[in-house]
């Protein structure tokens, strides 16, 4: 029986951990992102004309980069909370052979679908940072060109 419990529970804390390291990443891009919006807030202050719609342009970006780092870190979250059921099911299969087959087997799953959704989201935010970088690129030729 010690044996199956420790086969059970396994698979979830190893999720458990992969998916904290993966937490830790998108808070840092986070953190970032964050910086990155009151520093282009202090400079559209300073600037105007066609430099500030390219800062509030990269402004809305950031914003949206945010928002998606969100979904991300909820759909992790979501994930550890499925994980964490899924290795209390694990357990309690181990001593009640198989009754919690069923239950462990969706909790998986929306695991897996939180992963997934968080790897989108990821994605989508690198999408979201070249742009902004394509606008920085912009305001440097601009200034260059004045």
């Amino acid at each position: 029986m010690l044996s199956q419990l420790l086969v059970n529970s396994t698979s979830p804390l190893i999720l458990i951990s992969g998916i904290g390291i993966l937490l830790l990443v998108i808070s840092n891009r986070i953190t970032h992102v964050i910086d990155r919006i009151r520093e282009l807030t202090l400079k559209t202050d300073k600037e105007d004309g066609t430099t500030t719609q390219i800062l509030r342009a990269e402004i809305q970006i950031m914003m949206k980069r945010a928002r998606t780092l969100r979904t991300s870190m909820v759909s992790l979250c979501a994930s550890i909370l499925s994980s964490t059921l899924l290795l209390v099911f694990s357990v309690l299969e181990a001593f009640n052979e198989g009754v919690y087959h069923f239950e462990g087997s969706a909790l998986l799953v929306v695991s897996i679908l939180g992963i997934a959704i968080a790897a989108a989201c990821l994605l989508r935010d690198a999408i979201y940072s070249l742009h902004a970088l394509q606008l920085d690129l912009q305001q440097i030729n601009l200034e260059e060109s004045s």
